[in-house]
């Protein structure tokens, strides 16, 4: 087993981040009741390889609870995205109501998260979308009261895959994350991947990701996929079959307009089954 192994499942899931998406499958590791008597052990392998092994099995766990769930959180974010409500006082009231028993969440608190790396804001002064997703989806998972939330060493963003061909496989990519203000950290600019010599394609499932650039985004129904970079027809061409080339509009549409189809022919491949 390696990173590798870890990180494929981070691009799975979006919007948790790395520390996040640990934190919460060794909580499911430690409810997880363990079979009586010695474990099993393989020929070979060792203690480190099979406690990699639960690891991995816990994260495909989540990656179930988090495909149960991101859509709900998507649908109670995105509308105060869309509006700009999304506010301290919302998060509170949110986070109270999603929160076991009686306990409140205070302004303090938020305060403290953001010091320690988990709550981000916008150059606006309120809460980044994403990294309230995190919280969200943290609280409907681990019902604790105490110790639910990671501790980031540093800044993290959401995972997602980049293609940088039609051929070649995906990969894991962490979207960049830039502070606004180096003064202060957690206020953070929208990810902005680096547009590199060839165009290459980001997707994910997670569709709080057009949130960070709408425009750049297409929505689909199993997802969001995206350009980073400006491809020419000739490089269409790399990414299409001469079948689906053929069946590229042509006319008046503009260029933007054809490699946004290309998008949604690419699409159909990449989110063959949509998320229930």
């Amino acid at each position: 087993m390696s990173h590798d192994d870890r990180s494929r499942k981070f691009a799975e899931l979006a919007p948790l981040t790395r520390s996040f998406a640990l934190h919460l499958a060794s909580y499911l590791l430690r409810t997880k009741q363990r079979p009586a008597g010695r474990p099993h052990k393989v020929k070979g392998e060792d203690v480190v390889t099979r406690a990699e092994q639960r690891l991995l099995g816990a994260m495909d766990q989540l990656i179930t609870l988090v495909q149960a769930k991101r859509h709900t959180v998507f649908d109670l974010v995105n509308p105060v995205v869309g509006t700009d409500d999304l506010t301290n006082k919302w998060l509170l009231q949110t986070l109270s109501q999603l929160t076991p028993g009686t306990m409140m969440v205070y302004p303090q608190r938020l305060a403290e998260w953001r010091q320690a790396n988990l709550l981000l804001y916008n150059e606006a002064g309120d809460p980044e979308p994403n990294s309230v997703c995190c919280l969200l989806l943290a609280r409907m998972i681990n019902p604790n009261r105490t110790a639910w939330l990671p501790r980031p060493p540093t800044l993290e963003s959401y995972w997602c895959w980049r293609l940088n061909a039609r051929h070649h496989e995906s990969v894991p990519y962490e979207m960049p994350l830039f502070p606004a203000d180096p003064v202060n950290p957690a206020v953070v600019s929208k990810p902005s991947p680096p547009v590199e010599e060839v165009p290459y394609v980001l997707y994910t499932n997670w569709k709080g990701a057009s949130w960070d650039n709408t425009d750049a985004w297409l929505t689909t129904g199993g997802g969001v996929i995206r350009w980073v970079g400006e491809p020419t027809v000739d490089q269409f061409a790399q990414w299409l079959s001469p079948r689906e080339m053929a069946s590229l509009a042509s006319g008046t549409e503009s260029h933007a307009e054809r490699a946004r189809q290309v998008l949604r022919i690419l699409a159909a491949n990449l989110f063959p089954q949509e998320e229930s």
